[in-house]
């Protein structure tokens, strides 16, 4: 298997990942921020 093969599954996972944590800061985020001007 080529090195670049490798890294550029790792890279898509590593990707997937910080996509996912994101959006879960985003949702966590949300659930702090929204009752504070209401």
């Amino acid at each position: 298997m080529p090195e670049t093969a490798i890294r550029a599954a790792a890279g898509s996972q590593i990707i997937r990942v910080v996509i996912r944590s994101e959006n879960r800061a985003r949702v966590i985020a949300g659930k702090i921020i929204d009752p504070l001007p209401s």
